[in-house]
């Protein structure tokens, strides 16, 4: 074997030991963006239901939102409610769109029951946010099935079938 083939040889070998290097690093880097992520989810759902991260009128909204209806509130009030439930309504979406829980079904199920216990939640669903879900379900990009996950959940809790409000 002359110097030039060993040469290619010790070349090549080196060249596959940096690739696998790399992929190494590659997989590492995304396990540890994939915690990063999970992280700040759960200081987002944090801040979200821990209502000491609010004032007192602020959660007391909240609150008013469990056994009230959207419509009765005042509108500094529908103010309040409608950009807290917006924030809910979108890290649940967000997490879909980045595949958290491997958009387990259950696990959508939770998050979208947890909302709409809230019976002020039930006008803002069915007036923006469900046409939102429809209007993702269209983009070619987006996995399917987040909107007949918030239908069911929706259905379950009020005992409103949806048929009647499919467009």
């Amino acid at each position: 074997m002359d110097l030039e083939v060993l040469a290619q040889i010790i070349t090549g070998t080196a060249t596959l030991i940096v690739a696998f290097v790399l992929v190494y690093q590659l997989r590492q880097q995304h396990k540890d963006t994939e915690i990063q992520i999970s992280m700040m989810s759960e200081t987002l759902n944090e801040r979200i239901h821990n209502f000491g991260n609010y004032d007192k009128d602020y959660y007391e909204v909240i609150y008013k939102g469990l056994t009230k209806e959207f419509e009765e509130f005042s509108d500094l009030e529908k103010w309040k409610f409608e950009r807290w439930a917006g924030l809910v309504f979108r890290r649940i979406v967000q997490d879909w769109r980045l595949g958290r829980v491997n958009r387990n079904k259950e696990a959508y199920k939770i998050a979208f029951k947890s909302l709409f216990k809230y019976k002020a939640s039930h006008y803002l669903y069915l007036n923006f946010q469900r046409k939102a879900l429809m209007g993702f379900e269209k983009i070619p990009e987006w996995k399917k099935g987040l909107y007949k996950i918030s239908d069911e959940c929706f259905e379950e809790i009020t005992g409103t079938e949806l048929s009647d409000w499919r467009s």
